[in-house]
């Protein structure tokens, strides 16, 4: 199914019902989000999110899931917890879902009160980004470690 195609289809499903799940793919929010994770959405506006919430939304023809970081005139500041110094301000109408899990990493958490949820997001965006540095030198630092075998 084409990108555009795709985030019509899953706008279309949180227009009719509240709850929604997808498949993350890519690597931008590594190692707290793993490719391949499932993801349980709740359809949500943008007055509805709290700083840490982990956030569907519209990228041009695309879908994005991100950390939100903090409100903004008209919208919300995101960013991937693999990519800590970037910050992308997406506009209210763009906001689509929150999970409705709690994830962190291989671990997932169903029905997790919203308090926690709001605390784990504000660690999240805390330490975070000086987590996901210190995740990607170790998997460098194993790298070239282990041993090579010849081919």
């Amino acid at each position: 199914m084409p990108e555009g195609a795709l985030a019509e289809a899953v706008a279309e499903v949180l227009s009719m019902e509240e709850k929604a799940s997808l498949r993350v793919h890519g690597r931008s929010m590594w190692p707290w989000v793993l490719p391949g994770t499932d993801i349980n959405l709740i359809r949500a506006s943008s007055e509805e999110l709290v700083p840490g919430d982990l956030v569907l939304y519209r990228r041009g023809h695309g879908l994005v899931l991100h950390r939100a970081i903090r409100r903004v005139c008209g919208g919300w500041l995101f960013r991937a917890d693999g990519a800590s110094q970037i910050l992308e301000e997406v506009s209210d109408a763009g906001i689509l879902a929150r999970s409705a899990d709690l994830v962190l990493g291989p671990l997932q958490f169903g029905k997790v009160p919203r308090r926690v949820e709001i605390f784990s997001g504000w660690l999240m965006v805390k330490w975070a980004p000086g987590l996901s540095r210190a995740a990607r030198r170790i998997a460098r630092l194993r790298a070239t470690l282990s041993p090579r075998v010849p081919g």
